[in-house]
């Protein structure tokens, strides 16, 4: 009798203990304002980056109920960042003649479809040529499509390149004639016409400090990029202001974690991305999202004469939180907790549920939640918490007692 009453009396003041403080190691709150539906849309302002693990694990939305309870709000996180669609087009290559001017491929399109790339797989490793595309319906009035595009391939000991992959705008023609001006035969192996759909996502700009260093000994340029706050990178893109032909190996890195020592601050880097810098190309390069302060990039010049940069862009994609409100509270956006683990909704497994269209929220001003620097003794630990049970036990059993004397005498 008195242990099955003591029992659950333990368990209810653990569990109260419990979930009072489950939410007390977040360092930052902000209240969530504008909700009136049930789902809706937040995107993550750029200053919550500097205090949240890099895999986004420490976020949470909670609530105050009227009643004083604590409720959870689930959320999905996305990345909003461009999707893309490559489909490839059934095509028949009719035609492949040579004369004196160069080689001609033709291609068909048997059903009308819209094509914006061609990747041609030439037998020749080492070529370097500029290409006529154009487009018909009929093949005698023929329409310029692409005018001296340059295709390249470089395959030696050292290096391993290939641009040729045509890329223009959108068309819709039923013949396709490639030509490449050249004495000697080009054998094309294969070809693929293809159509790119990029849906773009939503992407900021980051300002940052800037510092370019030429190791001469070492024959490399490296660009220092330091960001004014730590953000989340995606794509940084190095223009070149030389119009000479160039193909340099590129490197980027960011810090990852720092050492302090005798000698002054040693720095971790972590490479992210690896490939060329080139004439060719647009030199946007685009790796996983990063949440980091410092990045570097090295230039491979070898022996030849160091590019000149130009304005450097570096860019992110913006985060979003997609949640559900079920109940009415006063909700919070908690953040900042360095042992907290991903957080598992039932939502993850419903996302077509999802209405499409949602209305955005907008945080209030961000506070740093204050915490007692003294440090709190666990359940079982902690004295008073100790003695107080000692007390509810004392008082239990002397009732208990009283009762059982008071039935004795009775008898």
């Amino acid at each position: 009798m008195i242990k099955t009453s003591f029992l659950p009396l333990l368990i209810l003041l653990f569990l109260g203990s419990k979930v009072t403080a489950q939410y007390s190691n977040y360092n930052h709150k902000a209240p969530v304002e504008g909700i009136e539906n049930q789902w809706h849309q937040l995107i993550l302002p750029n200053e919550l980056y500097a205090h949240i693990k890099p895999d986004y694990a420490d976020i949470r939305i909670i609530g105050i109920t009227e009643k004083n309870d604590t409720i959870e709000a689930p959320y999905l996180l996305e990345l909003n960042k461009n999707i893309t669609t490559l489909s490839k087009i059934e095509f028949n290559q009719i035609n492949t003649v040579k004369n004196d001017k160069g080689n001609y491929f033709t291609f068909e399109i048997p059903t009308q479809k819209t094509i914006n790339q061609i990747f041609l797989n030439f037998k020749s490793k080492n070529y370097d040529r500029k290409i006529t595309l154009e487009g018909s319906n009929n093949q005698n009035e023929w329409f310029t499509i692409l005018a001296d595009y340059r295709i390249v391939s470089i395959q030696n000991e050292f290096t391993n390149y290939q641009f040729c992959t045509l890329k223009f705008p959108s068309t819709n023609f039923t013949y396709y004639r490639l030509f490449v001006p050249i004495e000697q035969n080009m054998e094309l192996l294969s070809a693929s016409l293809m159509e790119e759909v990029v849906v773009k996502g939503k992407s900021v700009e980051f300002n940052f400090v800037e510092s370019l260093t030429e190791n001469k000994k070492e024959k490399t340029t490296q660009l220092d990029i330091n960001l004014t706050q730590i953000s989340p990178v995606s794509s940084i893109t190095v223009p070149v202001s030389d119009t000479i032909d160039y193909y340099r190996n590129i490197e980027i890195s960011y810090i990852s974690d720092s050492v302090k020592t005798e000698k002054g601050w040693k720095y971790n880097y972590e490479i992210v991305f690896i490939g060329t810098l080139s004439s060719l190309e647009n030199n946007q390069f685009n790796f996983k999202s990063t949440i980091a302060k410092q990045f570097k990039l090295s230039i491979t010049n070898n022996d030849n004469t160091p590019l000149t940069i130009g304005n450097v862009r570096v860019e992110g994609y913006t985060h979003t939180l997609t949640a559900r409100f079920t109940e009415p509270a006063n909700y919070f956006l908690l953040y900042g907790n360095a042992s907290a683990q991903h957080p598992s909704y039932d939502l993850n497994y419903f996302k077509e549920n999802i209405p499409t269209t949602l209305s955005l929220l907008t945080l209030g001003e961000t506070t740093v939640v204050q915490k007692d620097n003294k440090p709190t003794s666990a359940l079982f630990e902690n004295q008073a918490f100790l003695w107080g049970i000692m007390g509810i036990v004392i008082l239990i059993l002397g009732w208990f007692s009283l009762k059982m004397l008071h039935g004795m005498k009775q008898e």
